[in-house]
């Protein structure tokens, strides 16, 4: 293994370390509003599944980040994958 023990997560069904690369979808463009467009990465990966971890045992989540930071695009689209309140100041 390579790196740091953040860029793997634990597989339940091998119980193995397994790099969270292996779980980044490919990019798939779809020709439309530009503006919507959302190349998923590791790290995307990786908050995806722990908002969804958190959010399935009914913890609260607070992600922060600096303009530009994607914080609230991708809460937006968690917001409609969980149907959650969602408040972006």
């Amino acid at each position: 293994m390579q790196g740091l023990v953040f860029d793997y997560y634990v597989d339940e069904a091998t119980c193995a370390m397994v790099p969270w690369q292996q779980r980044v979808p490919a990019f798939q463009y779809f020709p439309g509003n530009f503006s919507s467009l959302f190349v998923p990465t590791v790290e995307t990966v990786r908050l995806t599944w722990l908002l969804d971890t958190l959010m399935a045992k009914h913890h609260n989540v607070m992600f922060v980040g600096n303009t530009g930071a994607m914080v609230q695009v991708f809460l937006a689209r968690a917001q409609v994958k969980l149907r959650v309140t969602l408040i972006l100041t």
